[in-house]
């Protein structure tokens, strides 16, 4: 080879390796310029000491039960810290200051999308409908779309068909014990899902899944089950993590995004085709009925003002979201008055001594007892645990409590680069030590007395977070606050709830799962003991 061809082929290296390099200083440069980025902004924020240099802190959240690593955290470090995330994802904001948590969720909601790992799980699940939407405008139109169907005059017309449902319910159960010798040991979570899924058909959508026996509601129900059991699991969390560090893995078949997208395919190929068929027959609207939700859809839909996908994505997220989170709060109140008694014998004697059934007014406001259960029960078993959002711009983020820094210095609001990563960590705000005194107690009797200091409590229903708070609360949150008091008021006058012995998992699947410890393979599922009162 000549001298010539030699020099070529050193100078060709020469420019490849100098390529090579400069393409990693660049990397590393740009990993530095990250780093002092962010630094700029959550250098001061307090961290938990001990987490992996893989996993960060995201396995010991997945680990414990839900919320328990942020309450310990948020106890002893104040309500604002950073968390390292899986597989060197960039530090976590975890917020629980009350100032943050309203300019996030209120003042600057549509600057705060849904993440890139839960809006398309959101989608995966539910459909492109409210809770997937982003944007003031669009979100606005969804809003004002299903809205009227929830108001509290629509949600007293419905009364006659919740109090129906329950009371189909409680025959049921009475049936099932009084041939088991007087007494059986019931999944709460398989009760109390087949309950308020029945109240969601019969309200929303002028459906009978019968007492969630029929073949429409255990294909719901049924898939269902099957997504959580595989979400609560190890490679549950592994999918999170991975979509969280890398989105585009979000548009991969594996298994847990397969399950959620079951979970829509069984509404939408099944009882949505029904009802969306029937709502033609009606003229599609022109014969509407009145306000209740299908009603409106199938009007918006003839008028041309949504596509018929839409209609499906609503309808799928009405069923879902309208009976899944009410049941399982309904689940954890049962458990909870099996494991005390004494509220059990007090909440029934309060309902007992109440004369005839009780309107929604009444419910709402003659008693009591009732009232306090039930914002206790929301409060400790928050159904959506977590939110996750993203800042989509740079902002400031002012605190209620200041943060005072190793050095002595006080900081009073926190610089937000855009695309950072923000978790709001529910179950953890509503049961706060800092906030409440004994926020991990189950005592309904906290909200008979004074509360705790106003500025330090959030601002959604019943001071906590569980229905969230601002422009993109929870649109149903009234129709789930009486079903749950509807269906608490039937089942005590009549039933006993006792505790199996059985202890309980928590974990997190799109929303709050429990699970008999050593029995993954049976979740979700709350045995409770029932008889005749």
């Amino acid at each position: 080879m000549d001298k010539i061809s030699l020099m070529q082929q050193a100078l060709h290296f020469k420019d490849e390796n100098h390529s090579l390099i400069t393409s990693c200083i660049a990397v590393v440069v740009g990993i530095v310029i990250f780093k002092l980025i962010q630094r700029d902004g959550l250098a001061d924020i307090p961290m938990p000491p001990s987490y992996s240099w893989f996993w960060g802190h995201d396995k010991e959240v997945f680990e414990k039960d839900v919320g328990v690593s942020y309450t310990k955290w948020l106890n002893q470090l104040g309500f604002v810290i950073k968390i390292r995330g899986a597989f060197f994802h960039p530090e976590v904001l975890v917020v629980a200051d009350t100032k943050a948590c309203t300019h996030i969720l209120q003042t600057h909601i549509y600057d705060y999308h849904h993440s890139k790992v839960v809006r398309p799980r959101i989608e995966r699940l539910l459909g492109r409908s409210l809770g997937w939407v982003e944007g003031a405008s669009e979100h606005r139109r969804m809003r004002g779309l299903v809205a009227p169907s929830l108001t509290p005059e629509n949600i007293k017309a419905m009364s006659p068909q919740i109090y129906a449902a329950a009371e189909d319910a409680r025959a049921h159960v009475e049936k099932a014990i009084s041939s088991n010798d007087g007494e059986k040991i019931f999944n709460a979570m398989d009760l109390t899902g087949r309950t308020t899924l029945d109240i969601t058909g019969r309200v929303a959508f002028d459906h009978d899944f019968k007492l969630g026996l029929d073949d429409d509601a255990q294909t719901i129900l049924q898939a269902w089950r099957r997504m959580v059991n595989i979400g609560m699991q190890f490679r549950g969390f592994m999918a999170l993590v991975l979509l969280r560090r890398f989105p585009w893995m979000n548009y991969i078949p594996i298994k847990s995004n397969r399950g959620q997208s079951t979970v829509k395919a069984t509404i939408q190929q099944g009882i949505a085709q029904e009802l969306v068929k029937r709502g033609a027959n009606e003229d599609m609207g022109s014969t509407a009925k009145g306000k209740d939700l299908m009603s409106l859809l199938v009007k918006a839909t003839s008028q041309g003002r949504i596509s018929k996908q839409e209609l499906m994505d609503h309808i799928t997220m009405f069923l879902m979201a309208g009976h899944e989170t009410t049941g399982q709060t309904l689940a954890y109140t049962l458990w909870m008055l099996g494991k005390r008694p004494d509220i059990q014998e007090k909440l029934r004697k309060e309902a007992l001594e109440f004369p005839g059934e009780p309107s929604y007014d009444e419910i709402s406001n003659k008693l009591p007892y009732l009232d306090a259960v039930t914002k206790e029960a929301l409060r400790m078993f928050t159904a959506l645990p977590y939110m996750e959002r993203v800042a989509t711009k740079d902002d400031v983020l002012p605190l209620q409590t200041p943060i005072t820094t190793p050095d002595g210095r006080t900081i009073t609001e926190i610089p937000i680069r855009r695309g950072q990563i923000i978790v709001l960590p529910i179950i953890a705000i509503n049961r706060l030590d800092a906030i409440w005194g004994d926020g991990l107690a189950f005592r309904p009797e906290r909200w008979l007395e004074p509360l705790p200091n106003q500025s330090l409590l959030p601002h959604g229903y019943g001071n906590t977070l569980t229905f969230s708070e601002g422009p993109r609360n929870c649109v149903g949150f009234r129709l789930g606050i009486f079903q749950l008091k509807a269906v608490l008021y039937t089942f005590i006058k009549n039933l006993k709830f006792e505790d199996t012995g059985a202890v309980l998992g928590h974990k997190m699947c799109s929303s709050l799962q429990p699970f008999v410890i050593g029995e993954l393979e049976s979740a979700p599922n709350i045995p409770v003991k029932i008889s005749s009162a």
